[in-house]
């Protein structure tokens, strides 16, 4: 059973988790779909109930992080991805038609892209189950993990001149992109806007890793000045604010969200917040979750409504309209990978090889692999082939079932160990780090795929953060665990004063996650 400190007589900051994540789990795993399985063709409704098991398990487990007070930034991630576009988004569109742009789906394949969507759900679980069980072995053995080391831990700071300077060459590359394709086109339709793009940047593979490097360059860049902002407000210079305001914009112009994808607006959106520190409390982390999800699911329809239309303006669409925008084709595309496996057999790491090498050339490497899910479209004669590869048909296409067991086996392990990261550097240093801040909401962008893109996005992340930051011993003075931690569950203990609201700050507590549920 978990086990709980707090000093100080104040109440059990789990305890105000536990009405919203009932409610939550109530509507979202139960009343509304539920209602969508009543309403699906009698003939789709094996297939529904299929989807309700995706929806419930997900909702279930997007519950259990809600009313947590271990932050989960990874798990949280997965769920939702795993409840918005591969559970109730299909089973919306079962009802109400599929994506414009993934007509013609072959239904007697849905029960088997159902059937592979919750194994990789299953084997995520089990992966992280088998790694926090470890972990927690290892900790009641006295390894030398951050928990028996009673003398500090290693943190990451960061180099706030190098983040500056980071945060001016991207600037400069941004404003360059600008120029190139037009103010007017950064804010408008984004069907035009990849079109202009595409004519003004002719070599596709150059265009994509330009853009990546400048979009998260700057990105991380102005996490790290946020972060380090907010630690030393009181010497806060004006340039640096002016800086760091100026960074902003340019961010905030090249990631719109009616120009660019609800993925990566929500990348953006969810790293800042973080940087702000939407961890400090239990309960901001709570109402972030909440308002991440409602995000995704209710105010990106408003950009949706603009992103696809080719008149100026916003057309009202509704709850369910929303769910049948191009954005949620990944489900459709998993349906459309079967298809491609019973006509040309599995690639056996063809793809998977391809997105390793995204950095070679094409002229290089004259045979190097397309987007899986262009490869996808094209097999399904689609005339718009830059659509999503998720990564179950990612796994599929190159593996078949075992691949996407065994790969969301390795998923969620390695969720479980970097949510496990997370916590020690807030607990070390009362701050998340650069990577710590971007990378949970990165994975939207690699569980939707394709992943050969995602993979150079996540490359420009990876060496930005490591320019920016660097490791450091640090006191972790504020630690003093009364026992050692549980193997099924946490302690934490209080070594701050709660806020006014009764919240208990993560920066000032220890949370051993080593046994907490998924």
């Amino acid at each position: 059973m978990a086990s709980t400190t707090i000093r100080r007589g104040r109440r059990d900051p789990k305890a105000g988790g536990n009405l919203t994540s009932a409610l939550f789990f109530t509507i979202a795993g139960w009343v509304i779909p539920i209602i969508l399985v009543v309403e699906a063709p009698v003939d789709m409704l094996l297939p529904a109930l299929g989807l309700w098991l995706v929806t419930l398990a997900s909702s279930a487990a997007l519950a259990l992080n809600i009313r947590s007070i271990v932050i989960k930034p990874f798990r949280y991630v997965f769920w939702l991805f795993a409840y918005l576009f591969m559970g109730i988004s299909p089973l919306i569109q079962i009802n109400f038609g599929w994506p414009g742009t993934t007509p013609r789906i072959d239904m007697s394949f849905i029960p088997r892209a159902v059937a592979i969507t919750l194994a990789g759900m299953l084997a995520f679980a089990v992966g992280g189950a088998f790694h926090r069980h470890r972990s927690s072995s290892a900790v009641t053995a006295g390894s030398d993990s951050w928990l028996a080391n009673p003398d500090g831990g290693y943190a990451l700071s960061i180099n706030e001149r190098r983040a500056i300077w980071v945060g001016n060459i991207t600037s400069i590359l941004s404003i360059y992109y600008m120029f190139q394709v037009g103010f007017d086109a950064m804010f408008g339709a984004r069907h035009d806007f990849g079109n202009i793009a595409n004519f003004e940047f002719e070599n596709a593979a150059f265009a994509a890793i330009f853009l990546a490097f400048a979009r998260y360059g700057l990105l991380a860049s102005v996490v790290a000045q946020v972060i380090t902002v907010r630690r030393s407000m009181a010497s806060s210079n004006r340039r640096r604010l002016v800086l760091l305001l100026f960074h902003l914009v340019v961010l905030a112009v090249m990631v719109n969200p009616f120009s660019t994808t609800r993925f990566i607006f929500g990348t953006v959106f969810g790293s800042l917040a973080v940087s702000l520190g939407i961890w400090s409390t239990p309960s901001r982390w709570r109402r972030f979750q909440l308002s991440f999800a409602g995000l995704f699911a209710v105010l990106m329809p408003i950009a949706d409504s603009f992103r696809y239309s080719t008149t100026r303006g916003l057309r009202t669409i509704s709850f369910s309209e929303s769910f049948v925008q191009p954005d949620f084709d990944a489900f459709a595309q998993l349906v459309n990978t079967v298809s491609f496996t019973v006509h040309n057999g599995y690639l056996l790491g063809r793809q998977f090889v391809g997105s390793l090498g995204f950095f070679v050339p094409r002229a290089i490497w004259t045979t190097k692999p397309e987007f899986t899910g262009h490869l996808i479209a094209e097999h399904m004669g689609y005339r718009y082939t830059n659509l999503s590869a998720p990564l179950w048909a990612e796994l599929y296409i190159d593996w078949s079932i075992m691949g996407v067991i065994l790969g969301f086996a390795a998923l969620g392990a390695v969720s479980s160990k970097l949510d496990s990261a997370v916590v020690r550097q807030v607990t070390v240093d009362a701050a998340p780090t650069v990577i710590g801040s971007i990378l949970p909401f990165y994975m939207i962008f690699v569980l939707r795929g394709s992943l050969l893109p995602a993979v150079g996005g996540l490359v420009s992340i990876a060496v930005v953060c490591a320019f920016v930051q660097s490791p450091r011993r640090a006191q972790r003075d504020m630690l003093e665990p009364e026992e050692p931690a549980q193997a099924a569950g946490f302690q934490l203990a209080e070594h701050t004063s709660a806020s006014p609201d009764n919240n208990l700050p993560l920066q000032g507590v220890m949370l051993a996650t080593r046994g907490s549920a998924a």
